[in-house]
């Protein structure tokens, strides 16, 4: 999963220092499945956590769960625009879908199969604003669809409808999932 250095520069303008840190599990469950922390990054401004299920390494991964503790303060609107901002810079751009519910932000996307990466992959970003965090985390749950074969445009785009489709329904069921980042 690619983690979005555009999201990181727009925090640092108007942020606060991070007073309460976030506290990663050891162990997930999404969809049914369990999700084991098999990667994780710190520095001073963000923490980046890795959650892989099936023992599947990190490195080669189909179902992925990313957790990203930024230690700045962003609202919604502000994750909305940065996450928009940063997705238009990206080449190839990625199709995507940007939305609130109710205190969350969400973000839908799909990147296309390249010459470097022989897959689909489709992201769901949940953002989540905890005033007793005073930093914002971010949810981000990444499936990957292998490509054996080149398609056409038309396969393509029905490709990208199908995980579009797959990302709403997911961005509903994580909606729904009674997980909340936990700042001690």
């Amino acid at each position: 999963m690619v983690v979005n250095k555009w999201i990181f520069l727009a925090l640092l303008v108007g942020s606060s220092a991070f007073s309460q840190p976030f506290v990663p599990k050891k162990n997930m469950e999404l969809f049914g499945k369990q999700y084991t922390l098999a990667f994780q990054n710190e520095n001073a401004d963000v923490a980046l956590y890795e959650y892989t299920t099936d023992n599947e390494p990190v490195e080669n991964w189909t179902h992925l769960i990313t957790l990203i503790a930024y230690k700045y303060k962003m609202n919604v609107y502000q994750f909305l625009n940065a996450t928009q901002q940063g997705v238009k810079k990206q080449v190839p751009t990625p199709y995507y879908v940007l939305f609130r519910n109710e205190d969350n932000g969400y973000a839908l996307l799909v990147y296309e199969p390249s010459r470097e990466h022989l897959h689909y992959e489709a992201d769901v970003k949940k953002s989540f604003h905890i005033e007793k965090c005073d930093g914002m985390i971010e949810l981000q749950y990444g499936i990957r669809k292998p490509v054996f074969n080149q398609f056409s445009k038309e396969e393509n785009q029905d490709a990208i409808k199908a995980l579009m489709l797959q990302l709403t329904q997911d961005s509903q069921q994580i909606a729904k999932d009674q997980w909340v980042p936990t700042c001690d």
